[in-house]
């Protein structure tokens, strides 16, 4: 690499780190930020994951912030800033990607792109965690497909186990693919069986940290909640997934001609990722997981621009996937711009409550967090039909227990999917035990309940 171009590289990627730092520069109270924020505040305070209090999510995503509180201080910005860093790296792997399979100047396209792309999203989430691991895996394996090296295997099979422990149903996901992919070659000769072994090897051992915890636990919190609770509570519309889905098989179409073992991959490995979302279709969390379309995008315009027949037709229908994105992009920034909680309400709240112990629900518990206080029960996320009948339950004898000074109710819009039902067991209590305040006066939805004396 020429000294011009190690400059140019180093601006280039110092400009797509201080424009996602840009981005991404506000302090949210976000309930998706809030999951894990509040997992690894528990932990701060000496409870201990799936044993003290509920989670249904992996044990890394709690542990990679806990670690850096533990190096840096606990505050919203040390989690924010290394949640950013590992949002970079994801970003810098696409374009490593896009480069394994087609090296262009386009490709320096893409960081700003998904950049501008993604605004709103939530960076301090398991989500987000997972995808990055996905994105790692990837580019290992896409280049260990092109060159044959089986250290590339190496480092594919070990960011593949690690994102199962940020989200199972992910990385499962990646695990099936890339098995099934690996599977097909080696009985065609095509690759040695030892790649396959040893991916799976390298797979499991991050996953050798799971057992820390009992396995009866660890398949009642990760598996049987997620598939018989989790699943159902979050049915949405599927045409944004039907939209994704139509532009791959698009994708795919243009790219019928390409022979490469990589692009192949590429493409399989989109479908089995989209398939994982099916639990929860929404623009977030589909458009993290298709990365493996947006680094062929390049390619792509290439076979288009070759094209002689159709090339309008190519290009329209490009133009309209990218005007979905936007939109959609726009929708996100814009509901982020106006969903503010004001920092007043959240000072009120701990000058307010002087006890340590705070009840929040159905769903914000970052406000655990930034208040100081610790849930009164083990549990962050209290939604009916989703929560089980029996953890309701038990979260009203920790409330009868505890007795907090004070409960917070709060109804967004976004709750009205989940078709909460306010006549249940922890609600009830408060109305029936608790004052309603006016602290809530500028806030709409949100009611703040005092203990009566």
């Amino acid at each position: 690499m020429s000294d011009n171009r190690r400059l140019f590289s180093s601006f280039y990627w110092v400009f797509i780190f201080v424009l996602l730092f840009f981005l991404h520069s506000s302090h949210q109270l976000n309930a998706d930020d809030g999951v894990i924020l509040n997992g690894a505040w528990n932990m701060v305070n000496g409870r201990r994951l799936y044993l003290d209090f509920f989670s249904f999510i992996p044990p890394a995503g709690f542990y990679l912030v806990y670690t850096v509180w533990q190096i840096f201080g606990v505050s919203f910005w040390s989690a924010q800033i290394a949640s950013i860093i590992v949002f970079f790296l994801a970003t810098v792997g696409i374009y490593k990607i896009s480069q394994e399979v087609y090296p262009s100047k386009y490709n320096y396209y893409l960081p700003p792109l998904f950049a501008l792309l993604t605004p709103w999203f939530w960076l301090i989430n398991h989500n987000v965690y997972n995808f990055a691991c996905l994105v790692g895996a990837v580019y290992f394996a896409v280049r260990g497909l092109a060159k044959g090296a089986l250290k590339d295997f190496v480092g594919a099979g070990l960011m593949t186990g690690l994102s199962i422990l940020f989200l199972q149903q992910r990385g499962v996901a990646l695990l099936g693919a890339v098995n099934i992919f690996l599977l097909i070659l080696a009985t065609k000769k095509r690759i040695s069986g030892k790649i396959l072994l040893i991916y799976d090897l390298c797979a499991l051992l991050p996953l050798l940290f799971l057992l820390f915890w009992p396995g009866h636990l660890l398949y009642s919190n990760l598996v049987d909640f997620p598939l018989f609770h989790y699943l159902e509570s979050n049915r949405i519309s599927y045409i944004l997934f039907f939209f994704f889905l139509l532009s791959l098989l698009v994708t795919s179409w243009v790219l019928r001609r390409e022979k490469r073992t990589e692009i192949h991959f590429l493409l399989f490995i989109q479908l089995c990722l989209l398939l994982s979302t099916l639990a929860l279709p929404d623009f977030y969390h589909i458009f993290l997981i298709f990365f493996p379309s947006l680094v062929l995008i390049p390619l792509v315009y290439k076979e288009i621009s070759a094209s002689r027949s159709g090339r309008l037709r190519y290009y329209l229908v490009f133009i309209v996937i990218c005007l979905v994105m936007i939109y959609y992009s726009l929708l996100g920034t814009i509901k982020l711009c106006l969903d503010v909680f004001p920092g007043e309400f959240i000072s009120t709240i701990k000058n307010a409550c002087a006890d340590p112990y705070l009840y929040v629900g159905p769903f914000m518990p970052g406000l655990y967090f930034e208040s100081g206080k610790l849930s009164a029960t083990p549990f962050d996320i209290l939604i009916t039909g989703q929560q089980t009948e029996s953890q309701f339950v038990l979260a009203r004898k920790f409330l009868e227990s505890r007795r907090p000074e004070c409960a917070i109710l709060i109804f967004p819009q976004s709750l009205k999917r989940f078709h909460y039902n306010q006549d249940n067991p922890v609600d009830s209590y408060i109305r029936d035990n608790y004052l309603l305040t006016n602290y809530n006066t500028n806030l709409q939805d949100v009611y703040v309940y005092k203990r009566k004396k």
